[in-house]
């Protein structure tokens, strides 16, 4: 499992990160071909009470048989407020999970729980710790606690959130105006998210969309939230795999100009604002070319 890590390690950038049912035999198999940087089995809301210790059996094996070099595998394990997390936790970790999809955390009190759990697991054998993808923004209580969020909570390096669940949580009719776009408590978590993340210096991932036979619908979420902030997305169908990809994917124009903000801060030695063609750049837009040559670059 080490050597797999390593090699994972490498890759730059988690633009789309796909759900994959850990019950289904048939979808598993069509993960590594979807072309996810990171593939999610899940054990908790695609899969019925019945069927999670089938899950988590077919996930153990599956994590353990998987070929090196491969888009990282992570597990959603069950909310630690469930009787189930605990087993799907030991199951994921015993077989090398990449890292952990945290749902519906209460605050950032079970990212440390979760955490201290993972450290009894992986007993300081692997050479790159397992991490963790926090979806906080699920239910009321996780939003109203976003705010907690601070940086260096151990092994966190993304968060997220999710307007079904949060939808189910307050009893909404529904999430969207017909026009498709967020109502406003929605916007909200959706917001409060990216600055959470922001705060934590994680990476913010966007929620699913859940209509995934919309996919023009979708790459415009997609498209609204990389111009928020976000630097990747859910997916829930291989189909919104691509479109992932290419939105959270910058231009060769868009490296270009972010060597050059960065070239010419550097030879200019001290100054803090410069004109670089016909625009004025400052240490702002220096922050911003760093980060995105540091993904990509």
């Amino acid at each position: 499992m080490d050597q797999r890590r390593a090699v994972r390690s490498l890759m730059s950038g988690r633009r789309s990160w796909l759900f994959v049912p850990g019950d289904s035999e048939r979808k598993l198999a069509r993960g590594p071909s979807t072309g996810a940087d990171a593939l999610i089995l899940d054990m908790e809301d695609s899969v019925s009470p019945a069927r999670k210790p089938i899950a988590r059996k077919m996930i153990r094996e599956y994590l353990e048989s998987a070929a090196p070099g491969g888009a990282p595998l992570w597990v959603r394990i069950n909310g630690l407020h469930t009787p189930h997390w605990e087993e799907d936790l030991a199951a994921a970790m015993a077989g090398g999970a990449e890292g952990i999809v945290l749902p519906k955390p209460r605050s950032p009190a079970d990212v440390f729980t979760l955490a201290e759990w993972m450290d009894r697991h992986e007993g300081g054998e692997r050479d790159a710790p397992a991490q963790i993808l926090a979806l906080a923004g699920e239910t009321a209580r996780g939003l109203m606690s976003l705010h907690e969020y601070r940086a260096g909570l151990p092994r966190l390096t993304a968060l997220s959130w999710g307007s079904e669940d949060l939808g189910t949580d307050v009893g909404a009719l529904r999430r969207r105006r017909p026009d498709g776009s967020l109502l406003p408590l929605y916007d909200i978590a959706r917001a409060l998210t990216l600055a959470a993340a922001t705060v934590a210096d994680v990476d913010a991932i966007e929620a699913v969309y859940a209509d995934f036979r919309n996919l023009e619908g979708f790459r415009r979420f997609e498209e609204e939230a990389l111009e928020m902030g976000y630097v990747g997305g859910a997916a829930i169908h291989p189909d919104q795999v691509a479109v992932l990809n290419e939105v959270f994917t910058p231009s060769e124009a868009q490296l270009a100009e972010a060597r050059e903000v960065v070239a010419a801060f550097e030879q200019s030695g001290e100054t803090g604002v410069m004109s670089i063609g016909d625009r004025m750049v400052d240490q702002p837009h220096l922050a911003q070319a760093r980060k995105l040559l540091r993904r990509f670059g």
